[in-house]
Formats: structure tokens, C-alpha cells, sequence
């Protein structure tokens, strides 16, 4: 069963107005959204937005009957367009993001972002995108996929991943198969990291690549200005550091002076022990809540 991650804190970060205008920028399978319907009002509104056209199945065929509710198929990058074009833009009361893979796509082995059953190598969030991981790693040069596992994948023996990678590549033996990927990263010699596969830095690095993951966030960072109305709260549960550096950039990129912002953070919250251990997921996330000043 789906669990959403921290809904609790979600909900009282967003510190919902019966008559407000929030949008979910992560419908995923709709935890957060419903949660968020039961704080509305009649004359509340919804905006469900996911680039996944399951997640957008889901949402349709959840929610489509409530005259409330709004549901998009884009990417979160594009949310500033959306509400100009729906002459929205400035009203909005609350936005929230989940960012990063969800956990309908880590459990659907043919949607290619777990190593730990076989499928496709695939990996993009948005099934209607062009490139899969397989045929991005057909085509990458070795020193930039080395960039790419450093970077985004924060691997520390990414020459040893990279070049393991190619070789297979070079003599036919890089498959379209998660498995095959996988099995590389542990044959370059990676070990376990506690209780991280070794495959997890690698599987992190090329799904972000594929999907342009930092360059979404930023782009949906820098919309939220405009998007939000003053007083208006931007809820962020981000799930390693390369998320989390970015939300705290963005945080100090608009502080004004003398210590005002116009983005505040109010308050910044790790998952109990309790959901932890009913929901292992959750174990590496930070919920952030940010109110937009003026």
C-alpha cells in the first residue's frame, strides 16, 4: 500500500484556507491531494499536476468527479506558463512538491528505476519523453558519464562505474535490462553502503540525468514566486542532498537584507522513528515549509 511521505506535516505546512487555491505539483497516487481536499471548502481549488501518465490515470480516475479539482499532465518545470496562461499567476495559496522518483514507480520493474528486479532500463518519469536511460548510456562518452555518477550520483568510484559501463558497451554486453546495470556497478568493484545497494548512487545519477531532475527543480524554485500570493506557503520534501542543497540556495538567493527573506523558512522536519519504520522510504527526507514574505 502507498504510503505519502510526512502527510501530517504536509498538511499543517501548507496551513490550508477553506476557500484557497493550492496546487500539488507530485500527484503521485494522490495521498497529499486528498488530504488536502478534506481541508477545502466548496469553493477551495486543486490544481493536480504530474508528468507520469499513470499518476495522471490515477488522478483521473479519482478525482475527475470533484468540481474542485484541476488535473495536468506536464512537468512541475512548467508551472509558471500554466498559471499565466490560466491567469492565475500571484493567486496561488500553496504549493507542494515531492520530489524525486515515487514509490509506484521504484515498484513497477518495467518502468526501469529499481535494481532490484528486473526490467526495461527505462527510468523516465514522464513516458511520453524520447531518450530511455538504455539508449542515453548507448550513446554518452565515458568522461561525461564519469561526470554524470560524480555529480548527481555522488558515486565515489565513478571511473571505475563509467568505465565498466563502456567496456560492456564496446563488446555488446550492455543490455536494455536493470539487472544488467546493476550487476555492472557491483562487478567495478562498488561495495554496499550500510544498508544502500550498491547500485543505488549510479540508478540515482543516470534517472536524474535522463530526466533532467536539478534543472526541473530549479526551474519549479523560480516559479514559485510568481506563482504564490504573499503569504502563500511552498512545502518541499526533498530526499538527498543534492535536493536539499538546492532548496536551501534558493532560500538564500532571495534573502532580502539585514535577515528578511522574501521566501522564510518556517520550519524544517525529518519522519518520526515511527514512520520510518512503517515507511523505510521516508528515511532520507526533509520536509521544508517556506512562506513567501512579499
Amino acid at each position: 500500500m502507498h504510503k505519502s511521505v510526512m502527510l501530517a506535516e504536509c498538511i499543517e505546512g501548507l496551513d490550508i484556507k477553506k476557500d484557497g487555491l493550492y496546487i500539488d505539483v507530485t500527484y503521485g497516487r494522490g495521498g497529499h491531494s486528498q488530504a488536502i481536499l478534506k481541508q477545502l471548502g466548496e469553493s477551495g481549488r486543486l490544481i493536480c499536476i504530474d508528468q507520469d501518465v499513470d499518476a495522471i490515470k490515477h488522478a483521473k480516475e479519482s478525482l475527475a468527479h470533484d468540481k474542485r479539482v484541476t488535473i495536468v499532465h506536464q512537468s512541475f518545470s512548467n508551472l509558471k506558463p500554466y498559471l499565466s496562461q490560466q491567469g492565475l499567476l500571484g493567486d496561488v495559496d500553496g504549493i507542494l512538491m515531492d520530489i524525486g522518483v515515487s514509490s509506484p514507480q521504484l515498484d513497477q520493474g518495467e518502468r526501469g528505476f529499481s535494481f532490484r528486479q528486473d526490467g526495461p532500463l527505462d527510468m523516465r518519469m514522464d513516458q511520453t519523453a524520447k531518450v530511455t536511460a538504455y539508449q542515453y548510456l548507448m550513446q554518452v562518452s565515458e568522461h561525461t558519464l564519469v561526470d554524470v555518477l560524480f555529480d548527481l550520483g555522488e558515486e565515489r568510484h565513478a571511473r571505475r562505474v563509467a568505465k565498466a559501463i563502456i567496456q560492456a558497451r564496446r563488446e555488446n554486453k550492455l543490455t536494455d535490462s536493470t539487472l544488467c546495470l546493476a550487476n555492472l556497478v557491483i562487478s567495478a568493484g562498488v561495495k554496499k553502503d550500510g544498508i544502500k545497494h550498491p547500485a543505488t548512487r549510479t540508478f540515482q545519477a543516470v534517472r536524474m540525468v535522463v530526466n533532467q531532475e536539478l534543472g526541473e527543480l530549479e526551474s519549479l524554485l523560480e516559479g514559485s514566486v510568481a506563482s504564490l500570493k504573499v503569504g502563500g506557503r511552498l512545502v518541499a520534501i526533498s530526499f538527498h542532498g543534492l535536493e536539499h542543497r538546492l532548496i536551501k540556495a534558493f532560500i538564500r538567493r532571495y534573502k532580502i537584507k539585514d535577515g528578511e527573506y522574501l521566501f522564510k523558512l518556517l520550519s524544517k522536519e525529518k519522519p518520526s522513528p515511527e514512520e520510518v519504520r512503517e515507511n523505510v522510504r521516508s528515511r532520507s527526507a526533509y520536509v521544508r515549509v517556506m512562506e513567501k514574505m512579499r
